[in-house]
């Protein structure tokens, strides 16, 4: 699992949230990596290249990512692309 936070959030506290994240990853017995960039869309092409990736879960209302979808999505016939 990979999530993608904003650059301006480094060394603030997301404790709750990154919890739940890291709750789903070992339930789901799957990696956990948090990153920190402005470019999401270029962070999670990285992570398709660089790693097994079967799924990726998008928030419909980070539009920065939204506009990414369809090039996300035809990165690898076996990643299946979630939004919630």
């Amino acid at each position: 699992m990979a999530n993608v936070q904003k650059k301006r959030h480094w060394g603030k506290t997301f404790s709750r949230e990154i919890d739940n994240i890291f709750a789903v990853a070992r339930k789901s017995e799957a990696e956990m990596m948090i990153f920190f960039s402005d470019s999401p869309a270029e962070i999670l092409k990285d992570c398709i290249a660089r790693s097994n990736v079967r799924q990726i879960v998008l928030d419909k209302n980070d539009y920065e990512i939204m506009d990414h979808v369809e090039e996300l999505s035809e990165m690898s016939e076996d990643v299946e692309v979630h939004i919630l």
